[in-house]
């Protein structure tokens, strides 16, 4: 290869992953410098000594983080004392004093974000199953006083590093953020300055909350509200530039376990919105309907995953179902041109999206199962409001039902933790690795 010409080296080499253009690096003076750029481009940072080791390396070689744009920093599980990957709760797993060093040494890392000159992505991948303290069920006071949890420690310190970054950048380069499986845990990273600036750079912020409470052990329910209440909207409030958002529970509906103001929230240049599992409370001026209308001017894509009405047992008819909610979309937005919805149930109950039913201080559960009064119009209603979209110029829609499967999330979270040919996560690390 090594008498092609350089354009045709670049050609060759330009959509290989990362990880083989790393090894072609390593080969060869003429394809070092062929690849080098493609190599770091995009790097995968995770909780572990060696990786953070070699984020450092790679912030203090002046030519390799000039290539960076993208940055994934990975969870991976925290090995228990004989060895073994720990994955179900309910353990209460503290924090060692090894962890804390690896906690500060990843928060200055990151505050050292700024060094990388064409950093434009941030995602932070977390995992879907914790150790979580379990907690008594007023809330206020942990059972039997556990310590803290390592996986909330880990995330208050990659929050808090988010903040240092913003306080430290001076022209803010990063427009793209994204957090999977991030705890609904209030805690005062997310009041930091920093973060409020970093957020107000942005045009795409994707926010995925883990609160599925069977899979990761229970929360004190003093500190949900606080998350839903305060630290959710301060966060959402700050991205003012923003043009894409999704705000996506795995398990709790916003709006029936615990509320999400949207009334003070405009965002000028919003053009898609993507929420899962809101409920749509009957002409609320807070909710998420009336959000979505104030968009009207620049929305041009809706997506809306899991979401639902929910009514109390004994209310015999929904006041303001579905195709009301419908109707007002098909007149107010006007420039929509992609629309998804998707409800969690069988194909066969298109008549009947997304209600529930609540028992006052006792519980609530889908409505979808048996017959409810004065929905009869729904699939109607977003029949015509999904014909408007599709006839409009590059108009697409997608409808359709659902079950999730908590268990295959499960599965693939174990797997994210397995490198190619089976090799454990560690080698995606070399990444980071400087010369």
């Amino acid at each position: 290869m090594g008498d092609l010409p350089t354009e045709l080296l670049s050609a060759i080499v330009k959509d290989l992953p990362a990880r083989d253009l790393r090894q072609l690096r390593a080969t060869d003076r003429r394809l070092k410098e062929v690849t080098e750029q493609g190599a770091f481009r995009q790097i995968t940072i995770t909780n572990t000594v060696k990786s953070i080791g070699g984020l450092v390396q790679l912030l203090n070689s002046d030519r390799l983080r000039e290539f960076v744009e993208v940055i994934d920093f990975k969870e991976r599980p925290r090995p228990a004392e004989l060895g073994e990957l720990r994955y179900i709760p309910p353990d209460p797993v503290a924090s060692t004093e090894a962890d804390e060093g690896l906690y500060q040494a990843i928060q200055t890392a990151l505050a050292q974000f700024h060094r990388f000159p064409r950093l434009n992505t941030l995602r932070l991948i977390f995992r879907k199953v914790y150790d979580i303290p379990l907690f008594q069920e007023d809330g206020y006071q942990p059972l039997n006083e556990p310590p803290p949890s390592a996986s909330i420690d880990l995330q208050r310190a990659l929050i808090a590093g988010l903040g240092a970054f913003g306080e430290n950048c001076g022209n803010m380069p990063v427009h793209h953020l994204a957090v999977q499986n991030l705890l609904p845990y209030a805690h005062e990273a997310f009041a930091h300055p920093g973060l409020a600036r970093l957020l107000s750079s942005l045009h795409v912020l994707e926010i995925g909350i883990n609160d599925a409470s069977e899979e990761v052990g229970a929360y004190g329910a003093a500190n949900l509200p606080v998350f839903y209440e305060h630290s959710l909207p301060r966060i959402l409030r700050a991205g003012q530039e923003l043009r894409e958002l999704t705000l996506a529970p795995r398990a709790i509906y916003i709006g029936i376990e615990f509320s999400l103001n949207f009334s003070g929230l405009t965002i000028p240049h919003l053009e898609k919105v993507s929420l899962a599992r809101v409920s749509f409370k009957e002409t609320d001026p807070t909710g998420p309907e009336h959000f979505i209308i104030r968009h009207a001017g620049a929305l041009r894509s809706l997506e809306l995953i899991y979401c639902t009405i929910h009514k109390y047992e004994d209310e015999l008819v929904i006041d303001r179902p579905w195709a009301a909610t419908w109707n007002l979309f098909a007149e107010e937005l006007k420039l929509l041109t992609k629309l998804r919805v998707e409800w969690e149930g069988s194909s066969g109950e298109h008549t009947q999206l997304g209600y529930c039913s609540e028992e006052p201080g006792v519980s609530w559960g889908p409505s979808n199962h048996y017959p409810i009064d004065g929905v009869e119009g729904d699939a109607a209603a977003l029949d015509a409001f999904a014909e408007i979209v599709k006839a409009r110029d590059g108009g697409e829609v997608t409808i359709l039902a659902t079950i999730p499967d908590r268990d295959s999330d499960v599965d693939e979270d174990e797997d994210e933790n397995e490198g190619e040919d089976g090799e454990d996560g560690e080698s995606d690390e070399e990444e980071e690795d400087s010369e």
